[in-house]
């Protein structure tokens, strides 16, 4: 089962590996538990020099992750990212109709509020998001074993308004065990020191009791690498060993951290030399003497400025070298021939030559962004035959030269440097491409004879003004496709790249929608715009199409029905646009609804009657002064409504739907009373006034016969966000 394992994953992640967040370290190539910690801990500490500012750390737990998979929600993930149907079937097939047992998996999910004085807002969208993506990916968030933990070193601060997961309050905590270390609200150790300290008492006594034996005797008082004991058991073999300033969690991996030299002693048989925040100047070959074993060496803003010729050319197996966040000013020579990885970002590189790469056959990933390479000719990666993944963001290159014929070239970005354009036959000699990354540049077209296998084109933010039909035509494996933030004034060119899934044409000079999108299509977003209107002829044949966005176009007509086709809908955001009233006939399917920022002035039953899915509605910033109970009642499983914002007339019918948006647990911000005089900017869930005045004319209905009376004690305890500038931006 394992073998099998290994041989889907091998295949996975050449669809996987390009849309993995940089922040994550679970099952990823040279990361590991301390670099989690690591990082949470550096992004925590440097914060908190700031003023006033503090942090909270949402600590999430799912309910039996691996079982609440559905298949059908995974596959539509797996299309969107672009994996073989043939792999998707077989994923589909292994995962119906048959008993698994889950022996390892990682739902460790770690949200991380670095809040100063922009307030708790994008904290809490943030919470909102995961919240969301749960719902529609049937993952289910365990409130209960879920917690917070709060870093607040402000001299006198306020109380904090909890978190909610479902409606049910977080815990907040004063420690937690994170990766299997005890984090404090005080940044101390002591409790994870004496974790540590209890658990090493437990693994000696057993090493006491066999000294006490007198069996092993010679094998404990003799040498430690020779000793039998030692050669049974390999980690003790390690850990006598182990520098100082270093970590040896396994027998053949060391961490070391803050140190000025390569240590000395380093154990023959280590295979994983990881060297952080250290101040190692220069490295040299004999740092090396003896390390033949070595398969990774990880070098992170360790001080290196340089690297001796030959330093690394010894070690045979060298299959991984990161030198990355450091002051290197040349690429190092005269590499091992074994090298499969080489990460070199965020030096101070400013060119590369033929010979850097002299030998590296096996080299496969290149990495170097954040450089200062300015110029690039293509034919000095043509020693590199086998090279699948190379990046080179935000270098400042103006220009490349020359061509290669790099075959195996599955992944290329150049994202934020400064190129105008591309020779004519440049990606010709690229047959294998499949994602390309050109963010950020001056391209003024998109560039031409891009090769077939494409399925990937991120080409955002440049000067680009029209699509040409046969610059995308030929692409029939292109399902992703990003022009967002360019100048285009038209997007039917775009029709011809027919086998899309995802289209991004956001903020650009666009004033119609246009006809005849490609029926494939599951993502939209024509946001930013200038489209005033759609109708039922734009969205013809879209029955695919699962998000849309069409935020902040100035658009006063949405024709209704025009989504009626739409049969997968599920999300329709139409924000800051000028629309007077919620479009009719929209799909049963939206779970998701953003009207914010419109000029609405009235919602009645009949506007959501069909939405019986919904689950999020934003109205915020419009027009609205009051609310239909039977509102509430067409919309069951509704979470999270968004009222705030708009000019309430608080009377005490009200009253009503703030009953039963308390008996459905709905999480609401409602804003503010703007009439009558007598609640004027008191908020409308919560007003005492309101309350006080209503209390003795007003009852609710509830069953059929049966009547309650509104009892004050039971509406002023309703908890209320308090963070006015909160906004829902989900995580699509």
């Amino acid at each position: 089962m394992k073998l099998l394992e290994r041989l889907v994953l091998a295949h996975l992640k050449k669809f996987t590996d390009a849309h993995l967040d940089p922040l994550q370290f679970a099952y990823r190539a040279n990361r590991s538990v301390e670099d989690a910690i690591n990082a949470c801990m550096a992004y925590v500490s440097e914060h908190l020099d700031n003023p006033a500012s503090y942090a909270r750390i949402l600590f999430l737990d799912f309910s039996s992750a691996f079982n609440t998979i559905c298949p059908d929600i995974l596959l539509s993930n797996l299309t969107q990212l672009g994996v073989d149907p043939t792999l998707r079937a077989w994923i589909k097939h292994f995962l119906t109709n048959r008993t698994q047992q889950v022996i390892k998996f990682a739902d460790d999910t770690t949200i991380i509020g670095l809040i100063g004085s922009n307030g708790e807002q994008e904290y809490r969208g943030e919470v909102e998001s995961i919240c969301n993506w749960c719902g529609d990916n049937n993952l289910v968030l365990n409130a209960a074993k879920t917690v917070e933990l709060v870093i607040d070193f402000r001299r006198n601060p306020p109380p904090l308004t909890p978190v909610l997961i479902g409606g049910n309050e977080v815990s907040r905590v004063s420690s937690v065990r994170f990766l299997g270390t005890t984090l404090t609200n005080n940044l101390k150790w002591e409790q994870n020191t004496i974790r540590i300290q209890k658990k090493s008492q437990q693994r000696l006594f057993f090493l006491r009791q066999l000294k006490g034996s007198q069996c092993w005797k010679g094998e404990l008082e003799g040498d430690g690498e020779a000793s039998g004991l030692t050669r049974g058991f390999p980690l003790l073999r390690c850990l006598a060993f182990c520098p100082r300033r270093c970590s040896c969690d396994s027998p053949r991996t060391m961490q070391c951290f803050r140190i000025s030299d390569i240590p000395a002693g380093t154990p023959a048989s280590t295979r994983k030399l990881y060297i952080s925040h250290s101040k190692i100047r220069k490295l040299q070959l004999s740092d090396f003497a003896g390390l033949s074993s070595l398969q990774e060496l990880v070098f992170f803003s360790s001080g290196t400025e340089t690297i001796e010729n030959n330093t690394f050319r010894s070690l045979s197996n060298l299959k991984t070298l990161e030198v990355w966040k450091n002051k290197l000013t040349a690429i190092p020579r005269y590499l091992p021939p074994s090298i499969e990885v080489l990460k070199l970002g965020d030096n101070s590189i400013h060119s590369i030559h033929h010979y850097d790469f002299d030998g590296l056959n096996k080299l496969k990933i290149l990495e170097m962004q954040n450089n200062l390479v300015h110029s690039v000719s293509l034919d000095v990666f043509a020693s590199i035959t086998n090279i699948q993944r190379l990046i080179l963001d935000n270098n400042g290159v103006q220009t490349v030269h020359a061509t290669a014929k790099l075959t195996q070239l599955k992944y290329l970005s150049l994202e934020n440097n400064r190129l105008l354009q591309f020779h004519e036959m440049f990606f010709l000699h690229l047959p294998s491409l499949q994602y390309l990354r050109l963010a950020g540049n001056q391209l003024a077209r998109i560039p031409a004879q891009l090769p077939r296998s494409l399925l990937s084109l991120k080409i955002e933010r440049n000067l680009i003004q029209i699509v040409r039909v046969r610059d995308v035509k030929h692409l029939e494996n292109l399902y992703e496709l990003n022009l967002s933030g360019n100048q285009l004034s038209s997007a039917d060119g775009v029709l011809a790249a027919t086998n899309l899934t995802s289209l991004d044409v956001s903020t650009n000079h666009l004033s119609s929608f246009p006809n005849k999108l490609p029926i494939k299509l599951q993502r939209i977003d024509f946001s930013n715009n200038q489209i005033s209107r759609v109708t039922t002829e734009n969205m013809k044949g879209l029955s695919n199409l699962r998000h849309l966005f069409l935020d902040n176009n100035g658009m006063i007509l949405f024709e209704d029905k025009s989504l009626q086709g739409c049969v997968h809908l599920s999300n329709l955001a139409m924000e800051q646009n000028l629309l007077t009233s919620i479009p009719q006939g929209l799909p049963s399917t939206v779970l998701r609804l953003d009207l914010k920022g419109n000029k609405i002035e009235h919602i009645g039953g009949h506007d959501v009657n069909n939405l019986k899915h919904l689950q999020v509605l934003n109205l915020r910033n419009n027009k609205i002064t009051s609310l239909d109970h039977q509102v509430l009642e067409c919309l069951p499983r509704l979470r999270h409504l968004y009222l705030d914002g708009n000019p309430w007339n608080c009377t005490c019918k009200l009253l009503k739907v703030r009953r039963l948006l308390i008996d459905k647990g709905t999480d609401t911000k409602e804003g503010y009373c703007v009439e009558p005089s007598y609640c004027r900017g008191e908020r409308w869930m919560s007003s005492e006034t309101i309350l006080r005045h209503c209390e003795s004319i007003y009852t609710f209905h509830k069953g059929k016969e049966n009547k309650k009376k509104l009892k004050f004690h039971e509406l002023i305890n309703i908890d209320v966000h308090s963070d006015e500038d909160y906004d829902y931006d989900p995580d699509y």
